[in-house]
């Protein structure tokens, strides 16, 4: 489970540290967050990033606009709202493997509704 924690930070770190706000971010590396509070601290830097991205012009003023960036030598594009929806549902994906994780090895998750 926290690996898969550790790895939706990385994701963050990569999409909206890297290739949305250009900075040189390195990976996260699973051995440094052996506790539940090294992850939140971790968290933390991740809540920085989206603070930092919702509040550049990339949200308020181009929202739609195109983002180039390279992977594996490929150049491809895409919106920040397209960056923003991708970050947002990969954490959501792996939230819901640990939930079904954790119930399996006996545990009852806590609630992850966030309206009720």
């Amino acid at each position: 489970m926290r690996n898969l924690l550790v790895h939706i930070a990385q994701t963050y770190q990569h999409w909206i540290g890297n290739i949305a706000l250009n900075k040189n971010i390195m990976f996260a590396n699973y051995e440094l967050f052996p506790s539940v509070r090294h992850v939140r601290d971790l968290y933390e830097g991740v809540d920085e990033l989206m603070r930092a991205f919702i509040a550049s012009e990339l949200v308020t003023k181009r929202l739609n606009s195109q983002l180039t960036y390279i992977s594996d030598g490929v150049e491809s594009r895409l919106t920040s709202l397209e960056l923003f929806s991708h970050v947002i549902t990969h954490e959501y994906h792996h939230k819901g493997q640990i939930l079904s994780i954790s119930r399996h090895l006996g545990y009852t998750p806590m609630d992850t509704d966030i309206i009720r």
